[in-house]
């Protein structure tokens, strides 16, 4: 009995999971959507909703892991078993239902992955493309400058030029 109520647990668990990380990867389509349309005020409330949602996954990823842990010594595999392994053991139904639940985790974390790095690739992008203008604008603040001190300074005033011929 007692290990039936650790599957059904470690079921729990992961279906929960599963629910935070899809809300999560919705948090960051919004997101993205806030970065393209430049909308910074609710860019800065998606992100403040982020924090408290990522310590609840985090939460139950730790207790995921521990009842994942305790399930894996009760069928006596090694630490490094992998989640197949310790399901193999399982009854046929709980099986089936822990593989599909092992499945659907694995691809909302797959779908923030992408989504991360979208948002990283757009934002590299459009920085480097305006970092380029600026240079291209204002070559006297190309590269770094240096004080007398050897320490990096940026120019405080733009450069003035002398005709001292007229």
């Amino acid at each position: 009995m007692e290990k039936l109520s650790i599957v059904n647990n470690l079921l729990d668990l992961m279906a929960e999971e599963t629910l935070l990380l899809e809300e999560f990867g919705s948090r960051e389509e919004e997101i993205r959507s806030c970065i393209n349309s430049n909308n910074w005020n609710e860019l800065t409330v998606t992100i403040q909703k982020l924090s408290p949602l990522a310590e609840k996954i985090e939460q139950v990823e730790r207790t995921r892991d521990d009842v994942f842990s305790s399930l894996r010594i009760m069928f006596g595999e090694q630490e490094d078993a992998s989640f197949y392994h310790v399901a193999f053991h399982l009854p046929a139904r709980e099986r089936d239902i822990c593989v599909e639940l092992y499945r659907k985790l694995k691809m909302a974390a797959i779908r923030i992955q992408s989504i991360t790095m979208s948002i990283d690739s757009y934002v590299r992008t459009v920085s480097g493309t305006v970092r380029q203008i600026l240079e291209e604008i204002f070559p006297y603040q190309k590269g770094n400058i240096y004080s007398k001190s050897g320490d990096a300074v940026g120019t405080q005033s733009e450069p003035l030029v002398f005709n001292t011929s007229l």
